[in-house]
């Protein structure tokens, strides 16, 4: 009977020794199969961009990727050299860039943080003054256009004016019946006063009729204001 309790006690004993094996051993062999279920996965390439490698990706692994194609228009270029699971891939795909990916099982979604552009076009004022150099008088009405646009003023009573523009760069254009053409170019200017030289070619021509001008060969009128 004694012998019996001590070989009933020893079966016991191995039954647990044997499940608390089985235990430690799923916990041990887990890890290691869930690191050979995560498949290596290699982008390497040069002057890519972000959508080439994403599609590289896709084309040597199981993972698809979700996103709107707008938000990848960039077409940044750059090379590519990287090989592991597909965090480490899409962490030195995606590093320095505004794109941000949540992983789903074998789907990737991506998000694009659209940042607004620091470099806005300012707008500026330029003020100033237009005279004749040959009566040493501001010339009223006399015409200021921004070229190659639609941005345009005139001078006042005192030959003054005020031109909004945007951003940096362009030519003003400076002209009134009767004087040169001037051009200035643009830079961080907000004052540019102007003297305009007669064009004798043209005063030749014209003769002052009334509140007007015409041509001398061609009788036809042309009034300014």
């Amino acid at each position: 009977m004694l012998n019996f309790k001590k070989n009933r006690m020893k079966k016991h004993t191995f039954c647990r020794f044997s499940i608390l094996l089985s235990i430690i051993l799923v916990f041990l062999l887990y890890p290691m199969s869930s690191m050979g279920a995560q498949k290596y996965i290699s982008v390497k390439g040069e002057d890519m961009t972000i959508k080439q490698a994403i599609q590289l990706i896709e084309k040597n692994s199981e993972y698809t990727f979700f996103y709107n194609a707008s938000d990848l228009e960039n077409n940044t270029k750059r090379d590519y050299n990287s090989t592991g699971n597909i965090e480490k891939v899409l962490k030195d795909v995606f590093e320095g860039s505004n794109v941000s990916y949540v992983i789903k099982g074998k789907e990737v979604i991506l998000k694009v943080t659209k940042t607004e552009n620091t470099q806005q076009v300012k707008k500026r004022t330029i003020i100033g003054v237009v005279t004749a150099s040959d009566i040493k008088e501001p010339i009223i009405g006399a015409s200021i256009w921004l070229k190659n646009s639609s941005i345009g003023v005139i001078t006042d009573v005192d030959g003054k004016y005020s031109i909004v523009i945007e951003g940096v760069g362009g030519v003003l254009e400076f002209s009134y019946i009767g004087y040169k053409k001037q051009e200035i170019a643009l830079a961080n200017q907000e004052v540019i006063n102007v003297v305009l030289e007669p064009d004798t070619e043209v005063l030749d021509e014209v003769v002052v009729v009334g509140y007007g001008s015409q041509k001398k060969e061609s009788g036809r009128s042309n009034f300014y204001t």
